[in-house]
């Protein structure tokens, strides 16, 4: 993922982890195998449906003081 913030300066930051997505960061860029899967307003971005579709695998994101966190959905058998 690709964070960007553009109210206050250009402020650009790469992470592999949702759990370091700070509230500064509006735009969000989901990059996958090169290529780009999703990009738009952070709020929209981290989403279990969005992330679901990303990791192809069903996740619940919860959000704490304006952080996310992802955990994964376990499926029954």
């Amino acid at each position: 993922m690709i964070l960007e913030n553009v109210n206050w300066q250009i402020d650009k930051r790469e992470t592999h982890r949702v759990e370091e997505i700070v509230p500064v960061f509006n735009k969000t860029l989901f990059l996958k195998e090169g290529q780009v899967f999703a990009a738009g307003n952070t709020s929209e971005m981290i989403s279990n449906e969005k992330l679901t579709q990303f990791f192809e695998l069903p996740v619940q994101v919860h959000w704490e003081n304006n952080r996310p966190f992802v955990s994964r959905v376990q499926v029954q058998v």
